[in-house]
């Protein structure tokens, strides 16, 4: 969908979705991403750009989120466009490892609870 693991990091990057909404099945709930404004791709078709996003309701600067936030589930509303805009320009990925919380604090899950399905919806 939007989301980019880094790979040895306790970090997910946020881009442009391929799809209009998308769910994942998360140890704290359902992680949703829905859009707004969004053209289904096509191989010569225009790129679609992120205006902004939201996480629970709440605007989102930043292009990253933790993956133990991603886990606790939510909501993300991303807003597409025709053109770049502004939009996590003001604020980078942090550039070394966060510190993954223990697991006892990781909504009840173990290794093999992290995620266990992923489906795009109509």
């Amino acid at each position: 969908a939007c989301l980019f693991p880094v790979a040895g990091q306790n970090l997910v990057l946020l881009n442009a979705p391929s799809w209009r909404d998308a769910e994942i099945d998360v140890p704290g709930g359902m992680f949703a991403i829905h859009t707004r404004d969004f053209r289904e791709p096509t191989p010569d078709g225009p790129v679609q750009y992120v205006q902004s996003m939201t996480l629970d309701g709440r605007p989102l600067d930043r292009a990253w989120l933790t993956m133990d936030r991603l886990h606790r589930g939510g909501e993300l509303v991303v807003t597409l466009g025709d053109r770049p805009g502004a939009w996590a320009t003001g604020s980078r990925p942090p550039s070394r490892p966060l510190p993954v919380p223990p697991a006892s604090a990781q909504v009840g899950s173990t290794e093999k609870d992290m995620v266990v399905s992923a489906h795009m919806l109509p």
